[in-house]
């Protein structure tokens, strides 16, 4: 499944090869939630652009950032 945790931090760690590891992951009902990373707008921005050909959105929210599958058209 996309929505599952071990798929999608594959799919994050492929996406940022050289984040920092996370100070927390929380993942609830298909959202994977990680802090710690302290990513620029340029980062999440290259993220997004390698994360949303495998269907999800990712963006800043609070002290996390947070990726979740997205049905794009």
């Amino acid at each position: 499944s996309t929505t599952d945790i071990e798929t999608m931090l594959g799919h994050f760690k492929a996406a940022a090869p050289d984040a920092p590891a996370p100070t927390a992951i929380d993942f609830v009902a298909g959202e994977l939630r990680i802090k710690g990373l302290d990513a620029s707008a340029s980062a999440i921005a290259t993220m997004s652009a390698k994360l949303r050909p495998q269907g999800y959105s990712v963006r800043q929210d609070a002290d996390a950032l947070l990726i979740k599958e997205e049905r794009f058209r």
